[in-house]
């Protein structure tokens, strides 16, 4: 194995090299409405396009959700070329503040009974909807025979030889292993990062409402939903091929947590 290697008095080892290249490109759209009449919002939308040679592979940063999507020929990073591992096409995220128009100082309800109830309630709303991410699909061992001595370094891509895509995919079958085998000393001829993860969408929900007690101090009710809908956008499957699990997905995508709900009580002074 170590007369195959450039240095064959070196035995294995990691180091980092600047090499290689990215490209971005975007467009980009934001509205914004300062605080006016009860009203607050900003509204971002970004459509981009994210290219590179590889990523690094160190303990898969910049790999994306996937993992494994490091460069599979080191001598020629250019057969690697293909989109980032962040790259997220459509991402629009809204943030909103609206008072109710009812209670004291309001145009409706402003006073009696029905002003103490229904007025000095504000609704805030923090909401994503995003693309899916890119993820690998990657064979274990030193299928390429290239010396790779460590174990868990799965550098190597398999062979298409069917659709990996399915009609209706599921947390049970994201993609079809079927679609793939395994390289015979050699590199695989499946792209990096062709498949994608599913998109994500949450949306985060308060109602507030504000008591004052005199002129200098207040108490605030907080209830506050996360992920309101309780929609399950899944992360990335196991994408290492010839695993009982691969094909499935056993995760949410990240920063996506089941609803929470909380209620507290606030005191401004």
């Amino acid at each position: 194995m170590n007369l195959r290697r450039p240095y064959p008095y070196q035995t294995t080892m990691f180091y980092s090299l600047s090499r290689g290249k990215a490209w971005y490109d975007s467009l980009q759209f934001k509205a914004d409405r300062r605080f006016s009449n009860g009203l607050q919002f900003l509204i971002s939308y970004t459509w981009s396009k994210s290219l590179d040679l590889g990523q690094s592979g160190w303990f898969t940063a910049e790999e994306g959700p996937g993992g494994s999507a490091s460069l599979q020929d080191f001598y020629h990073p250019e057969l690697s070329k293909s989109l980032s591992g962040y790259d997220v096409p459509h991402f629009l995220s809204i943030s909103s503040v609206y008072e109710l128009p009812f209670g004291k100082g309001k145009p409706m309800l402003n006073r009696g009974p029905a002003a103490w109830i229904l007025g000095n309630w504000q609704t805030n709303v923090i909401a994503q909807f995003r693309s899916g991410q890119p993820y690998n699909i990657s064979v274990s061992g030193d299928v390429a025979n290239v010396g790779n001595a460590v174990g868990w370094w799965n550098y190597a891509r398999p062979n298409l030889v069917g659709d990996p895509k399915i009609s209706n995919p599921t947390s049970a079958r994201w993609f079809n292993p079927d679609a793939f085998s395994v390289p015979v000393l050699s590199y695989g001829s499946f792209g990096r990062n062709v498949l994608r993860t599913d998109g994500v969408t949450n949306i985060d929900f308060s109602l507030f409402k504000n008591v004052p007690l005199g002129e200098r101090v207040s108490v605030q009710f907080r209830a506050e939903a996360f992920n309101v809908f309780n929609i399950m956008s899944l992360g990335a499957p196991n994408g290492l091929l010839n695993q009982p699990t691969t094909g499935q997905v056993s995760s949410l995508a990240q920063g996506i947590n089941p609803r929470q709900m909380q209620m507290g009580l606030k005191i401004v002074f």
